[in-house]
């Protein structure tokens, strides 16, 4: 089963709330959400008071009773740390936002497993790839918000992509409509792969989820898989940057912001680049089929 006829899957479930499988997951909740419930009234607690001791600075400064200008330490401090903490967390999601997919992938099946109903899922009528997929369908359905925060932040790595695919056409001998359509289907090739990672390492989440039936060991075994596939996969695409592209024009930054479609930008030819990067996602593409092939195989096991 490959990317297109996941992703078909993946918006048919989701959008089916009458499915037995996504009713039931839908009822009985997100795994987590207490946890989660309980980290938003800390982070409420903490902006009051947060906010309280700006108001305490301001009253200070308004009342002169206060020899240090308060507030502007206060300032000094607060705002170069949340310039920084909100930075790095957009420096996370936008390098790492396929990691949490592999523990979203897994918590579905980990709480059937964990909870001894996993067999008796299998036992239904349902096909072990509706199982599968409809499972994967509203765990992604409830990552919506970090979709879309990851969906908005890629326009960024498509923007350098671009930029330097056009730079590297307007030195070459192209005329006609070949610089529109090639940049046309160098955007085209970002979003698929984009698209292919998100499936791909959602199936790993499964994976996970597939391997183990003890809570805790599952989800330090999603996140450090989530990891460790994130590391194999940007060394991977790193490397093989490296490999076709000349010194002059290989820059390491660029390699590991864009990933695997920086390969696009490989000065041999106006298509060589393009070619090399459609020959690498039917490569992932084949990563795909393959792992839902064992992930289907081995529902059972």
């Amino acid at each position: 089963m490959g990317t297109l006829a996941i992703l078909r899957g993946l918006l048919l479930y989701s959008n089916w709330p009458r499915h037995p499988l996504v009713s039931r997951e839908t009822v009985l909740g997100p795994p987590g959400a207490g946890a989660a419930e309980r980290l938003m009234r800390l982070y409420h607690r903490s902006m009051r008071a947060g906010l309280l001791i700006i108001l305490i600075a301001v009253g200070l400064e308004l009342f002169r009773l206060s020899s240090v200008s308060v507030f502007t330490s206060l300032l000094s401090v607060f705002m170069p740390l949340g310039g920084l903490t909100f930075v790095t967390v957009m420096l996370m999601l936008l390098l790492g936002w396929p990691i949490p997919l592999v523990v979203s992938g897994s918590m579905a099946i980990l709480r059937e497993r964990t909870g001894h109903t996993w067999e008796l899922l299998l036992l239904t009528p349902l096909s072990h790839r509706e199982i599968l997929l409809s499972k994967l369908a509203v765990g992604l359905s409830r990552q919506q918000s970090l979709l879309t925060v990851t969906g908005l932040l890629q326009t960024l790595p498509l923007i350098v992509l671009l930029g330097a695919v056009s730079r590297y056409l307007t030195g070459v001998a192209v005329t006609g409509c070949t610089p529109a359509a090639l940049l046309g289907l160098t955007a085209l090739l970002f979003v698929v792969d984009r698209v292919q990672q998100l499936i791909l390492f959602s199936l790993i989440g499964l994976a996970v989820g597939l391997l183990t039936d003890n809570w805790a060991v599952g989800m330090v075994g999603a996140a450090a898989s989530g990891i460790l596939a994130w590391l194999i996969h940007s060394a991977l695409a790193f490397v093989l940057i490296y490999g076709l592209a000349t010194e002059r024009f290989f820059d390491p930054l660029q390699a590991i912001f864009v990933g695997l479609p920086a390969l696009a930008f490989i000065p041999h030819g106006p298509l060589d680049g393009v070619l090399a990067l459609a020959g690498a996602l039917l490569l992932q593409e084949g990563c795909i089929r393959l792992l839902f092939h064992w992930l289907t195989g081995h529902c059972s096991r």
